[in-house]
């Protein structure tokens, strides 16, 4: 298990494989304290080509994707959805701990850690909520851009960074469809390699 005991922590905006308690538990040896419902707007979820997991882009970027596809087949995407990724915020998140999601993501590569702005509903809107992520609530500050049922924060995110090409842009990735048809085989075969990989990395620059 990776300790936790950093004095500086932050937050990371997830909506892909990282969403599942079971892959943040193998890659970082626990599941940090999470905020549901969080959205990141003017963005589109598609899968990855060939993959199981997913990539975020711009929503502009995704609809010039569709509208280049259809003017070459004639058809568009079947099932339009809103322009935006509901996704969890992860919350006390170490230094080192943003490393190995960092090394998982393929950073740089696959993906860009970016800033974003995020809307998450305000504490009143959950039913049930540990102190940790009631704290963090509070402890928002009010900004313009909120509203009566959400508040818009900044944290980080993981952009897909490889190109439009690669990804599905007709369709949408769906969280529970990879939990049922994919969660197991997917830990086995990429989360925990890529836990091994990271010790063995790690021990060495030690």
């Amino acid at each position: 298990m990776i300790a936790n005991n950093a004095a500086r922590t932050t937050t990371c905006f997830v909506y892909g494989t990282l969403m599942s308690p079971e892959v943040l538990q193998c890659l970082i040896g626990r599941v940090p304290p999470i905020l549901p419902n969080v959205i990141l707007p003017n963005h589109v979820r598609h899968p990855v080509r060939g993959k199981v997991y997913p990539g975020v882009v711009s929503s502009v970027v995704s609809a010039a994707a569709v509208d280049t596809r259809a003017e070459k087949t004639g058809g568009g995407r079947g099932n339009e959805k809103d322009d935006s990724v509901e996704g969890i915020l992860l919350l006390d998140l170490s230094p080192l701990e943003m490393k190995t999601l960092d090394y998982f993501e393929e950073e740089g590569v696959d993906y860009t850690r970016t800033q974003v702005k995020v809307h998450i509903p305000k504490a009143d809107q959950y039913a049930n909520i540990n102190k940790t992520v009631l704290s963090y609530l509070q402890s928002l500050s009010t900004n313009g851009d909120d509203s009566e049922s959400s508040k818009v924060v900044e944290t980080q995110g993981y952009i897909w960074a490889r190109g439009i090409s690669e990804i599905d842009a007709v369709n949408y990735w769906d969280y529970e469809a990879f939990r049922i048809e994919h969660l197991e085989q997917y830990l086995e075969t990429t989360v925990k390699p890529c836990r091994s990989e990271f010790d063995e990395l790690f021990k060495e620059r030690k």
